[in-house]
């Protein structure tokens, strides 16, 4: 989908409220054509100013856009900005844009789709996506199977069939429901186990991998109860995929 046209005379007043804001203590509130900040959260509504030409086109069909910004030791406005892209993280909130052609420009319209946000707390970048692209990070490591990084073919599809665990369940332990948690870079973290371990001859396969809150995770390797989990892992990989026929 492609970026919206850009309208001339809005007010940025106008666009916060478009984007649901109340706007009960705007600073300008006598003249609402000012606009002295570069983003604003109220409650669990976020809006970014962000400009056309730091936008990255997708570099493919189904890519996204992309744009990135570091507010952070630019002063006042830039610091309390910094504060909203870590609430952004924390909160795990979207995040609206108002799109503009440049500094000073009259041209801008609050996007209608919603941009994801990762944040890097060493360097204060914050990295918005046009759309809701959701990351996912294991004990292992990041699942991303895009990763550039040079590793072996076996390592790659281990990757891959981590990744496709986390999508198939949101990140969510598959045994008691609690979701994964937000790490700081904005990726859902929770942990990837073989149903039949690898050392006692379990397929590296979808089909013997379920996702697991830590505390499931250690349970399943060191409780008392471990071989009745390992019971009820095949019992709900059969319940939701039908892929799982047996489990030691």
């Amino acid at each position: 989908m492609s970026l919206p046209e850009l309208k001339k005379g809005t007010t940025i007043y106008a666009l916060l409220k478009e984007a649901g804001m109340e706007l009960q203590d705007w600073p300008h509130a006598n003249y609402p054509r000012q606009n002295m900040r570069w983003a604003w959260i109220e409650g669990d509504i976020v809006v970014m100013n962000i400009w056309m030409h730091k936008v990255e086109s997708p570099a493919a069909p189904e890519g996204s856009y992309v744009t990135r910004y570091i507010s952070r030791g630019q002063g006042h406005v830039g610091e309390e900005t910094d504060r909203i892209y870590q609430a952004v993280i924390e909160r795990n909130l979207p995040v609206q844009v108002i799109l503009h052609k440049e500094k000073n420009s009259n041209l801008r319209v609050l996007d209608s789709v919603q941009w994801s946000a990762e944040y890097e707390p060493s360097t204060g970048e914050i990295t918005l996506t046009r759309g809701k692209p959701v990351r996912y990070i294991d004990q292992k490591g990041s699942v991303d199977s895009t990763s550039d990084s040079e590793e072996s073919p076996a390592v790659k599809r281990s990757r891959k069939l981590r990744e496709m665990a986390m999508v198939r369940s949101s990140g969510t332990c598959e045994l008691c429901g609690k979701k994964g948690f937000r790490t700081r870079n904005g990726a859902i973290f929770a942990e990837v186990h073989h149903i039949v371990a690898l050392k006692d001859e379990g397929p590296d396969e979808l089909s013997n991998l379920i996702v697991l809150c830590p505390d499931d995770h250690r349970r399943a390797h060191h409780g008392d109860d471990a071989v009745e989990l390992q019971q009820a892992f095949v019992k709900i990989r059969n319940t939701k995929n039908g892929v799982m026929a047996t489990g030691s």
